[in-house]
């Protein structure tokens, strides 16, 4: 519960006495934790009292100083941190009952950095709401995975050993029959 005390020059005697009691009353109202007191359309101020306090100028003299600041003011550069691809593969394999792997992550984070990487791809997310972005970038998504596809099946291709080995009599790609 929180109070707000109000300091009065001593001398009304009775606002004094019923300041001490109601304080003594508030202290054994029980309220609802949860519930929050709101008297906005309750309560009306009546009456306010304004006190001198201070007589004189209040203008600054002109001097030059050097003014020191602990940053450079343009605020805090920390991006939120984003959940790491491979959270996001396990709440994927959780959810769709897949079972993909690292291998799979490494994938999807170079197709994601293709995008990124894509000069279209920051045009229109430059130009465009992310509701208006997501609307064209099927596109480019397909393109950047057909792209890494292509680039595996060549790199299969360039690691798969020489067939130059020595004939058995029957073609590399055959498999042999059983006996």
């Amino acid at each position: 519960m929180r109070s707000c005390r109000r300091s009065w020059p001593f001398g009304d005697t009775a606002l004094e006495r019923d300041y001490i009691a109601y304080r003594a009353l508030a202290s054994k109202i029980r309220r609802d934790a949860s519930a929050s007191l709101d008297l906005g359309a309750e309560v009306e101020l009546t009456q306010l009292k304004l006190e001198r306090s201070f007589e004189g100028s209040v203008s600054l003299q002109a001097t030059v100083a050097t003014v020191t600041t602990l940053s450079d003011g343009l605020g805090p550069r920390q991006e939120p941190e984003p959940s790491p691809l491979s959270t996001i593969i396990e709440r994927l394999n959780e959810r769709f009952g897949t079972k993909w792997s690292e291998a799979t992550r490494l994938h999807i984070q170079a197709v994601g950095e293709e995008l990124v990487d894509n000069p279209a791809v920051q045009r229109e997310a430059a130009a465009n709401t992310p509701e208006n972005l997501a609307a064209g970038f099927d596109k480019h998504l397909t393109g950047a995975l057909i792209g890494r596809l292509n680039e595996a099946q060549e790199l299969a291709s360039a690691a798969r050993p020489p067939t130059n080995l020595p004939s058995s009599g029957r073609s590399p790609n055959s498999c042999p029959t059983p006996t």
